[in-house]
């Protein structure tokens, strides 16, 4: 009888939350993944954000694009990308490694863009510039000659970001 008072009474603590226990659940609450807050970039040395985001021309952007997709097919991409640009050297080293030879980009059209940062800067002696990034949506093609396949055309939707430097 006191044995069986004994489970009861253990029962209705560990019911009640008061007995501890060694469950999954209270161990895994020790093991949570660290996420750091995303926060806005600091503005670069002389530069001054401004109040009303000025709209960027289309023809500006559309030029920036092409010109991307011009130094992509010449070989010289990584001129054109920023020191801060993620796996900088490994998308080179992919260029080199996996991409066809004789693959290129294709611009097929501009869907949007929207300005998402913008400030003036005065650079050296050449003057003051109003800087802009802008995220681009475009519609492009790769086209290539795969040895089993042959001619191939693979378009795809992708996102651009692009500064562009416009003197003010």
């Amino acid at each position: 009888m006191k044995r069986h008072a004994l489970l009861f009474a253990a029962l209705i603590l560990l019911l009640t939350g008061i007995m501890p226990t060694t469950s999954t659940d209270s161990q895994a609450r020790t093991f949570r993944e660290f996420r750091q807050i995303p926060k806005p970039e600091g503005l670069p040395d002389n530069a001054e954000r401004v109040e009303t985001i000025e709209p960027v021309d289309r023809e500006l952007v559309e030029r920036g694009v092409r010109e991307i997709l011009g130094a992509w097919n010449s070989g010289q991409l990584e001129s054109l990308l920023a020191e801060a640009f993620v796996n900088r050297q490994k998308l080179a080293d992919t260029l080199i490694t996996v991409v066809p030879r004789d693959a290129e980009l294709d611009l097929l059209s501009l869907r949007s863009f929207s300005t998402l940062e913008q400030y003036n800067t005065a650079v050296s002696q050449k003057g003051r510039y109003r800087v802009s990034k802008v995220s681009a949506v475009i519609r492009m093609q790769v086209i290539f000659n795969d040895p089993q396949t042959g001619y191939q055309r693979l378009p795809n939707t992708s996102e651009f970001i692009i500064e562009i430097r416009e003197p003010i």
